[in-house]
């Protein structure tokens, strides 16, 4: 809006020179607003990915805050005062929530799972590692649990076998730490998986789909792949259900009362298909 009326500049001072109970804006003023606008820049930038119809998965956000954190705080002592005041309460606010999404787990996987910004650059150094022995903890939790369902299904067991689980010795079965129990198997599983994805260079292009490159390599991933496809269907804002309410509201209107289901799911999906 600042910019546009900046953009008409001319036409607005020529409307209001024959009206003296609107007052003008001074010149001063002017070159203030279009500093302000041009300090709203990255916000608008910021907005306009967030909530873009492509590819915006919650890995984003944590990235995007942290830019908009280093947009503001740049070339701070050439600022004049009120432009110093406007960047220090916005980077306050961005800070605020900053901190909350990285007090988010869920965030913090999406973001570490996503090649774009798998160096976790966006959050403090000291809670990176945390980071990813979480990721280690998640796929030794699913391997430990697919291995207990495994001998819970094997109820055939022959009689030797059983002789033999019987006289493996005590320490073996009770240590944790033996690299032949389930639980220590699946640790030493995970960790060569989080290993060999972290191995992988960072991708740097930020407009590819994340969930494009585990599709195609899932196979070299298989077990980070089920883990990333959980954390990256999450989006990044609420914008794309809210675009799918309104095109569900033109779709289901008063002239459409009796439409069906099936009808109504067909015509949202044409709508966001073309």
């Amino acid at each position: 809006m600042t910019n546009r009326l900046l953009q008409h500049r001319d036409s607005v001072n020529e409307f209001i020179k024959d009206r003296p109970s609107i007052s003008s804006l001074s010149e001063g003023e002017w070159c203030k607003l279009k500093t302000l606008t041009e300090l709203l820049g990255p916000l608008k930038t910021a907005t306009d990915k967030l909530g873009g119809a492509n590819y915006v998965t919650a890995s984003v956000a944590l990235p995007c805050l942290k830019k908009l954190l280093y947009d503001y705080k740049k070339d701070e002592e050439e600022d004049p005062l009120y432009v110093a005041k406007f960047k220090d309460e916005l980077c306050k606010e961005i800070e605020v929530t900053k901190t909350n999404l990285e007090n988010n787990m869920l965030i913090k996987t999406a973001t570490a799972l996503d090649p774009r910004f798998k160096k976790l650059k966006c959050i403090e150094q000291r809670s990176r590692e945390a980071v990813w022995q979480h990721i280690i903890s998640m796929i030794k939790l699913s391997l430990y649990n697919d291995s207990e369902n495994e001998n819970d299904d094997r109820q055939d067991m022959s009689t030797a076998c059983r002789k033999r689980c019987y006289e493996s010795s005590d320490d073996e079965a009770e240590d944790p730490n033996s690299a032949s129990t389930p639980a220590a198997a699946a640790l030493a599983t995970a960790t060569q998986a989080v290993t060999a994805y972290r191995a992988v260079g960072q991708l740097h292009d930020e407009t590819m789909d994340p969930t494009s490159w585990w599709r195609a390599h899932q196979e070299e991933h298989p077990l980070l792949a089920a883990i990333a496809r959980k954390h990256l269907c999450c989006p990044a804002t609420s914008v794309p259900s809210e675009r799918l309410f309104s095109k569900a509201g033109n779709v289901i209107s008063t002239k459409r009362s009796s439409i069906t289901a099936d009808n109504a799911n067909m015509l949202i999906c044409l709508a966001s298909w073309l």
